[in-house]
């Protein structure tokens, strides 16, 4: 069945990029440039005034302070950077959401909570004597079993008496848990055990991801196609995607769900996330002592003898091979499905997601300070095209 109504969103426009200063053990210090191409979504949120965004990365910043953070607690960001950062991402992955609405508020705690998670974890595998040999787990696995056990909301865990050697914010994170928790709660009431079923599945999957690299590294004996399917979920893409899903209370038919197409196309959105963090922020990756091996251009580098241009090229074709693929998937959804209004709405979630995080890179300063040049643009017609010349010096220019 053909659709009548809804019209797959189509490529338009390029994310250029010219990145300076990246150390190359062949070739010194070299200046990566490059493109990919971008999805434009069907909807979007007008360009919000700055004053508000600030206020609200105050707002939350203060509240992540008060339940027992601090900036000392993380090496790579402030706490105001890191809230600056989530809100950002919120005003561009929930368009169709009010700025103080109980949703919006639920996605800002819980990308914040993510991002200090994140940090605090990658602070352990920086740590050389843990790389160097196998870590015992149990911690780890307690801890991320309690907070699987605080999502599911249905037990009072006193997790306050306990104490984590090595994690001294760990009573801090069940805190913030709870905070967004009791915010979706508000939300959902009593359709929250079913609903949060999906956001528990890619938490467990995250975890388990996190466990995995933290007891025997990903590294060089692997083949590139293992660490890749490693890194997209360890890059969380897919419990930030369910986690707004969650908050937008997108429900669909398990006939659609758990279709391959549909698979595939929520895999590309989730990999896109990962793909586009490994080139812009190619910068900080190569930055730190001995580079990030959580990163797929460093381990193509550091593993697999590729130039670091040749790895970033690499990936940037990856990145619209898989975007031409997504306007194809979607077409073939409805085709099989028909214009079912849930599908079309994770159709614009997945647009939302994919190109809110390239406007995010050029605005945000935890990615500005940490990479180059970047250009976001749009055609003007689909015979319209972008090179390298296009790129000038000077300052970041966005198109939406």
């Amino acid at each position: 069945m053909k659709t009548t109504k809804y019209q797959p969103t189509g490529l338009n426009g390029l994310v250029a990029f010219e990145i300076p200063d990246i150390r190359d053990s062949d070739k010194g210090t070299v200046t990566l440039t490059g493109q990919f191409q971008r999805i434009k979504p069907n909807i979007g949120r007008t360009e919000v005034d700055p004053k508000i965004v600030d206020e609200l990365a105050n707002k939350y910043c203060k509240l992540a302070t008060n339940t027992g953070f601090l900036d000392h607690h993380f090496k790579r960001h402030s706490i105001k950077t890191v809230t600056l950062t989530t809100v950002q991402l919120s005003l561009y992955w929930m368009p169709r959401v009010e700025l103080g609405s109980k949703q919006m508020d639920f996605v800002i705690r819980f990308l914040t909570w993510l991002f200090f998670w994140d940090d605090i974890m990658e602070q352990g595998w920086l740590n050389k004597e843990k790389m160097d040999k196998k870590t015992d787990i149990s911690m780890l696995r307690a801890i991320n079993g309690i907070f699987a056990d605080i999502l599911r909301g249905n037990e009072v865990i006193e997790y306050e008496k306990l104490t984590f050697p090595g994690y001294p914010q760990f009573v801090a994170l069940c805190v913030f848990v709870e905070d967004f928790l009791q915010v979706a709660k508000d939300i959902l009431r009593e359709r929250y055990s079913t609903q949060v079923t999906n956001v528990i599945k890619a938490f467990q999957s995250y975890a388990d991801a996190i466990e995995w690299f933290t007891v025997n590294p990903v590294d060089g004996r692997y083949s590139t196609t293992t660490f890749h399917y490693w890194r997209v979920i360890n890059a969380g893409g897919g419990l930030v995607l369910d986690g707004l899903a969650f908050a937008n209370e997108l429900q669909l038919k398990p006939v659609i769900s758990r279709h391959p197409a549909f698979q595939r196309m929520v895999m590309i959105a989730v990999t896109n996330t990962q793909l586009v963090n490994e080139v812009l922020g190619v910068r900080k990756d190569f930055g730190r002592e001995g580079a990030d091996l959580d990163s797929e251009v460093v381990f193509r580098v550091a593993f697999k003898n590729e130039s670091v241009q040749v790895a970033v090229d690499a990936v940037c074709s990856a990145i619209t091979d898989d975007l031409t693929d997504l306007i194809v998937l979607k077409e073939t959804l409805i085709d099989i499905f028909g214009e079912d209004e849930d599908l079309i709405n994770w159709f614009d979630l997945i647009d939302v997601f994919i190109d809110g995080q390239n406007l995010v890179y050029v605005e945000n300063i935890r990615y500005k300070c940490e990479r180059g040049f970047v250009r976001l643009s749009r055609y003007e017609s689909e015979e319209d095209g972008l090179n390298r010349d296009d790129i000038e010096d000077g300052d970041d220019a966005i198109v939406r």
